[in-house]
């Protein structure tokens, strides 16, 4: 393979990251592309045969790949930096479009002023969560049967192990999935 210079380092091998830079490197060959994460075991199912999740023609796609251009790994010591910060940015954002909604500011304009806030990323997501949820829904539900649609992380798969509607299920509105192809997986 003759290399072009370019390289790509994705941290963490999950739901969309790992299908995704196969998918890079099944259309960039010519791209060297790495996958790191801290988890042995999904680094380990990702070099197997069996990968650690389901998606329609991932196996062949991965199999095609992976020891060409494709590779996962435990190294992780390579861009840990930009992974807190996106979930420090995100949070940012989660807390300040609260903020926007109430006062009628724009968001977009807020996030960029804003930067980031490191000190409160998991309480500011789960407050967003249970913000949006009761902005949906009143007092008009109680007694009566909600069905939640695409309760699966993505269409054609089952798998619902970190859906962010799983935290509404299971802690907040006790709602029922109805899929016919998700079901509740344990972890």
């Amino acid at each position: 393979m003759q290399k072009n210079g370019e390289d790509i380092c994705c941290i963490g091998a999950g739901y969309v990251s790992g299908p995704t830079m196969a998918v890079v490197a099944l259309k960039c060959p010519d791209i060297e592309v790495a996958v790191v994460d801290i988890s042995v075991p999904r680094i380990n199912a990702w070099n197997s045969d069996q990968l650690p999740i389901y998606e329609p023609g991932l196996d062949e796609v991965v199999k095609q790949c992976r020891g060409k251009n494709l590779f996962f790994s435990t190294d992780v010591d390579k861009l840990l930096a930009a992974d807190a910060f996106l979930a420090q940015r995100i949070s940012s954002v989660n807390a300040m479009s609260a903020l926007c909604e109430a006062i009628g500011a724009d968001v977009t304009q807020v996030a960029y002023a804003v930067g980031t806030d490191p000190r409160r990323v998991i309480k500011i997501n789960d407050y967003q969560k249970n913000r949006f949820v009761s902005s949906m829904f009143s007092s008009t539900v109680s007694n009566k049967k909600i069905e939640v649609l695409g309760f699966a992380f993505k269409k054609d798969t089952g798998d619902t192990r970190e859906t962010p509607a799983i935290f509404e299920w299971d802690h907040t509105l006790h709602l029922q999935p109805m899929s016919p192809t998700t079901v509740k997986q344990e972890s």
